[in-house]
């Protein structure tokens, strides 16, 4: 209930900023006069990142959107992910810039609805700091000198860095809600390039609900690879 009403207070603000008289209707070429418009991805804000984008169209067909976020960790996503395998993504904080260039198709003459393709080009800086991840394996250890050894899950205290660097190409749909707002729904597709730089300081397990290091580490692995990506959403619009 937060996250809705934080995203409905956005949207009041932007409307009493940006009056209902600046509103979308179309030209008799079905391409609409809206030369600017902000919008909220509410996909990604649903999961981890408040993204907010400004578009601009220069020419009747053409169009550049610059967008920017905050990436926060989501903790009820987090506590349903712990047994994925990348479940790691979820633990990292940082921001995110995009740039995307958009050509608009040509619509009918009574069409409110726009649709497009764009290339875009994006930039993620993501870390986490030390924290505590359980592996696959399991280690024998004594909880003190005086006991029997005992069984637990080996757990590896590390922390991360991460750089991703996109490029990709998107299709989408703006549907008119009305004068003022739109939805944009995009889906697409891309590659990025990622430098990851992992820092292992410590092994152990948990003991009565307490960390127990049974070695410390000193491992840096660091990487560079490329990885195709996927990419769907759906943004809220407020044009003018």
């Amino acid at each position: 209930m937060k996250k809705i009403a934080f995203v409905s207070g956005i949207f009041v603000f932007l409307k009493l900023l940006f009056p209902a008289h600046t509103d979308a209707q179309s030209n008799p070429d079905g391409v609409s006069k809206v030369r600017n418009a902000i919008s909220l991805n509410l996909g990604q804000y649903l999961v981890n990142e408040v993204n907010l984008g400004y578009e601009h169209v220069f020419k009747k067909m053409n169009g550049l959107e610059i967008s920017g976020g905050l990436i926060y960790r989501n903790d009820i996503i987090l506590d349903q992910a712990k047994d994925w395998s990348n479940s790691q993504y979820f633990y990292e904080r940082g921001f995110t810039g995009k740039v995307a260039y958009k050509i608009y198709r040509k619509n009918g003459e009574n069409s409110g609805k726009k649709s497009y393709y764009s290339f875009g080009l994006n930039y993620q800086s993501l870390y986490f700091n030390n924290t505590w991840f359980e592996t696959d394996k399991e280690v024998k250890f004594k909880p003190d000198s005086s006991a029997a050894s005992v069984t637990a899950a080996e757990e590896i205290y590390r922390h991360r860095f991460r750089n991703r660097f996109g490029l990709q190409i998107t299709l989408g749909n703006i549907i008119p809600l009305g004068k003022t707002f739109a939805l944009e729904l995009y889906y697409g597709c891309g590659v990025r390039g990622i430098t990851s730089d992992r820092f292992d300081v410590a092994r152990g397990v948990t003991a009565d609900g307490h960390h127990v290091i049974l070695q410390t580490l000193n491992f840096d692995d660091s990487k560079f690879y490329i990885r195709p990506s996927i990419h769907a959403g759906v943004k809220l619009r407020l044009g003018w």
